[in-house]
Parts: structure tokens; sequence; C-alpha cells
């Protein structure tokens, strides 16, 4: 009976001891991967599925490593493993709504997306990206069925932002939603964005440029100045920097800016330069 009790208890002892190193692994992973050190999130996360060929987070860790170096069908298949191990995991299924996305395959981000949301009901972050998969959508669909998707899109956000206003993602989503229709609504989100991300690069230049829009050219300069400071090479930026100070008669400035956007390969900034700078 001793003897029993002695090998159950290395048994067990073997067994939780694997289980922390799969749990070193992946946090290793994780950093590896935040490091933007892809290869060693890679091999971090193979390391954790050589010692459980079973594990849904190690799968899904890989998946992320995959997707992160631009290998959308290997981080997809990653995915797929892991939700076929544990069939409500919720990170596997929005990680490969993601994927989905970026791969333009609307309707399959769209029933990832809603599935997470089943599995949780409180995830702002779900909606968030439902609402980006509608407003994608739209951009690539008829007149008609445009509204449709757009108000998908707003309702998706508006109940994001209800069950998290602390997740900036959401209002600089909505602001670009509806930047052209509401500008001045969508700089009241884009400022709730920049209050949780103040040096947030294209926060910066989205409210330049819904500023710019609203002709408030001196608001627009000195968030777009803020912007380049912190990402020198930033063609849109100088490009919105030159349209403000132009239409405040400041034409050297704007020129300046129109050269070093045109240097970084905006062509619409050559075009202007051009046109304005004789």
């Amino acid at each position: 009976m001793q003897k029993m009790m002695f090998c159950l208890m290395c048994f067990v002892g073997i067994f939780f001891a694997k289980a922390q190193d799969i749990e070193t692994l992946l946090r290793q992973s994780q950093q590896a991967l935040e490091q933007n050190r892809i290869k060693e999130a890679i091999t971090f996360a193979e390391k954790a599925l050589a010692l459980n060929p079973k594990s849904a987070n190690a799968y899904n860790a890989r998946g992320l490593a995959y997707y992160a170096f631009s290998e959308y069908e290997k981080a997809l298949a990653d995915y797929t493993k892991a939700i076929e191990l544990s069939p409500n995991y919720k990170e596997a299924f929005y990680n490969r709504g993601v994927c989905h996305y970026w791969l333009s395959k609307n309707d399959l981000a769209l029933a990832d997306f809603n599935k997470a949301i089943s599995i949780d009901t409180t995830d702002a972050r779900s909606y968030t990206a439902l609402g980006g998969v509608y407003a994608q959508k739209a951009l690539l669909t008829q007149a008609k069925e445009q509204h449709k998707y757009l108000q998908e899109a707003e309702k998706n956000y508006q109940k994001a932002i209800q069950l998290n206003p602390d997740f900036a993602q959401t209002y600089y989503n909505y602001a670009s939603l509806i930047a052209d229709s509401h500008p001045r609504k969508a700089l009241e989100y884009a400022y709730q964005f920049l209050q949780r991300k103040p040096k947030d690069v294209e926060g910066l230049i989205l409210a330049g440029l819904l500023h710019n829009q609203l002709k408030e050219y001196e608001k627009a300069i000195e968030n777009l100045e803020k912007a380049v400071l912190i990402n020198p090479s930033h063609s849109e930026a100088f490009a919105e920097l030159a349209w403000a100070n132009y239409k405040l008669k400041r034409k050297n400035e704007a020129c300046q800016y129109w050269q070093k956007a045109q240097e970084l390969g905006n062509t619409e900034a050559e075009k202007f330069r051009k046109k304005y700078c004789k």
C-alpha cells in the first residue's frame, strides 16, 4: 500500500512539474512575442507542445507567433487546433477572427467574433472587433447595403463602450467610422482615445485630420506636430501638416511639409507640392 501511495505521489509530482514547465514556456513565448523576438516565441511554444501535444494554450501561443510572422495559414491551423482541443476557448476564437479579418475573410471573422461573444458576453474587445468587420464590409459593398453594415458597426462599438469604457481601441475605431459623416462627434471619440493613449501616433493623426476637416487648423497642427515628434517617418502626418499650414497662408511651411511627405513616399503630397508650391 505504501509503495502504491509513493508511486501515486511521484506521478502527481511529475504531472504538476510538467504543468509548471509548460506555463513557464508559454510565459516566455508571450514575453518574446511582446519584444518582437518572434522566432523565439515559436520555439518556446513548440517546447510546450513537446511536453503536452494536447495543450490548447500552446497551440494558441504558437498561432499568435505565426500571425506576428505573417504566416497566416499556419496561425489559422493552430487556432483551429486549439479550438478542437478546447471548444469554448474564447481567446482562440478571437485570435482566429483577427486572422480571418486581415485575410479579408469577413464572414468567417464574423462567425469567430460572434462565437467569442457567445462564450463571454461582456468582452468589449470582441464587440469592437465585430464592429471593425462590419465597417470593412461597408467599404466593400454596394451603397444600398452600406447603411446596414455601418449601423451594425456603430451598434457594436456602442456596446463595447457600454461594457468597458476604458478600452481605448473602440474609441479610435468609432471615430474612424464616422469621420466623414459626423466629424465633430468623431473628434470627441478621437480625444477619448487619446485620453487613454496620449502618445499614439495614429490617434494624434486622426485628431489632426478631423481638425483640418473642421477648419480648425491650429488645433490640427498641435496634434500633428506631436505625431511627427513621436514618428518622424509618417508621411500622412506631414501631408496633413502641410494642408493646415497652407490654409493658414503659411506657404513656405506647407511646401516644406509636402516636400517631406513626398520624400517619405506620399504621392498625393507630390501632386499638392507641384500645384501650390510654384
